[in-house]
């Protein structure tokens, strides 16, 4: 793996260090005396090495309550992260989330109560940590991220992800890049923190837009969602997952036609749970539940408590360092892994120049001569690095095939069974867009034994 060489720690530009992680300017402090330059000539050192101020330093309570924080998720990392930040000092923190309360959410997010069933999580987990730490301001937002713009994320000195959502994690990712402005660093440059779990393992990372890699960089590190055979889910399910994905794959099309199900309607879920059932039934099959149609039809895998704890916690310390100061930020991703003891791996994950997102090379493709334009969408869904869903392929001068709008998706849809060669040559280049790309991917085909 690339990065995994023990190197230098990586310094923050001391320009955008002072503009960015602390919201207080020059006039606003007060004018230093010798000894307040010999004391921050001290803590410089300090910092260098890897030495931390004192925790009840008077510039330690100023920056963290002038720091202005923003958290995206109020679940299961969600919960964590906002109690961490409360008790560390963080007095302007907001919080994102577009999810309700579940009961199934109960045994882990401990900001929610049995009462709140239904209730949005971004409320109730602001209006909780309100009334348990006093003095903390937690401004609460129901919805999606991608209903805020530019503006909303600039007030912000510091960006933690919590969420459970790759399509969310690339967007945000995408959009704190797309920001900076070379001239107003200040405003536009804003550090990312995000975390993860999966089980027993979790992931912290540090982003620092157009300094280390993104999140986008690091795509084919993530595992696959879990597949099945369609043969197997239509004529010989052995699981439960067989008829849920039954239920999901062919039912629901073949009674709904081209209506989607909505993965956060409980109707939705129930209807699957109820024909899944039936199907296991019928092949004798057991273990079909209401949350494990959940789970597999959202991809959702089990959190464990410690888990959300020790990645929090983690986030939560890098948040503290970059708003501070007083020590060393990660550099720049650490890995836990629970399943093999309390372990921890920290590594330098490296920039790729083809990255779409931060990256200024285009990435290339390698195809059959008969590949067909169908068999070039089914590539991008399974390559690793671009993990496409919808995409939709043009040139500069024609477009070869589009998602949308309806009318320009007709007009191509006969495109997807020609061969790719009668649109484009060797060495052209083919602009993809996809729902799930926050930007566009530039693809240079090449042919095989041209």
């Amino acid at each position: 793996m690339e990065g995994n060489k023990r190197q230098e720690p990586m310094t923050m530009p001391e320009s955008k260090r002072q503009k960015t992680l602390t919201s207080l300017s020059d006039e606003e402090m007060a004018p230093a005396t010798p000894s307040d330059v010999d004391m921050q000539d001290a803590n410089e050192n300090n910092v260098e090495k890897g030495i931390i101020d004192t925790l009840d330093a008077s510039k330690i309570k100023i920056a963290l309550e002038e720091c202005k924080i923003l958290v995206i998720g109020a679940g299961g990392l969600g919960c964590e992260i906002l109690k961490n930040l409360a008790l560390t000092g963080f007095k302007q923190i907001h919080v994102i989330d577009m999810d309700t309360i579940d009961l199934s959410n109960l045994n882990r997010q401990f900001l929610f109560r049995k009462k709140d069933i239904g209730k949005s999580k971004a409320m109730v987990a602001a209006e909780f940590v309100m009334s348990r730490v006093p003095g903390v301001q937690v401004t609460p937002y129901f919805g999606k991220i991608q209903d805020k713009d530019d503006e909303y994320y600039k007030q912000f000195q510091l960006i933690i992800c919590g969420l459970d959502s790759v399509e969310a994690r690339r967007w945000i990712n995408a959009k704190i890049i797309e920001m900076v402005d070379e001239d107003d660093m200040e405003h536009t440059w804003k550090p990312l923190i995000d975390g993860g779990t999966e089980g027993f393992k979790g992931q912290a990372r540090i982003i620092l837009p157009t300094i280390t890699s993104c999140y986008e960089c690091s795509l084919d590190m993530l595992s696959k969602p879990t597949t099945f055979p369609i043969c197997t889910i239509a004529n010989t399910p052995r699981l439960p997952e067989h008829c849920i994905e039954w239920a999901s794959v062919l039912e629901w099309p073949r009674v709904w036609g081209s209506k989607k199900y909505d993965t956060d309607n409980p109707e939705d879920i129930n209807w699957l749970y109820q024909q899944a059932l039936t199907r296991a039934k019928q092949f004798n099959i057991t273990g079909v539940t209401y949350s494990l149609t959940q789970g597999v039809v959202k991809n959702i895998i089990p959190a464990i408590a410690s888990t959300n704890a020790i990645i929090a916690a983690s986030c939560c310390n890098e948040a503290y360092k970059l708003a501070t100061c007083v020590a060393p930020h990660l550099n720049n991703y650490m890995m836990y892994t629970g399943d093999a003891g309390v372990y921890t791996y920290t590594f330098e994950h490296q920039k790729k120049p083809e990255c779409p997102v931060c990256g200024n090379e285009s990435k290339t493709a390698e195809l059959d001569k008969d590949t067909t334009v169908s068999q070039l969408i089914e590539y991008l869904a399974e390559r690793s690095d671009t993990q496409l869903k919808k995409p939709s392929l043009r040139t500069a001068t024609k477009s070869i095939y589009m998602q949308a709008p309806k009318a320009l998706n007709q007009a191509t849809l006969p495109n997807l069974d020609k061969l790719l060669s009668e649109f484009v040559s060797e060495g052209e280049y083919i602009t993809v867009t996809d729902a799930a790309l926050p930007v566009s991917l530039q693809l240079k085909i090449t042919w095989k034994n041209a």
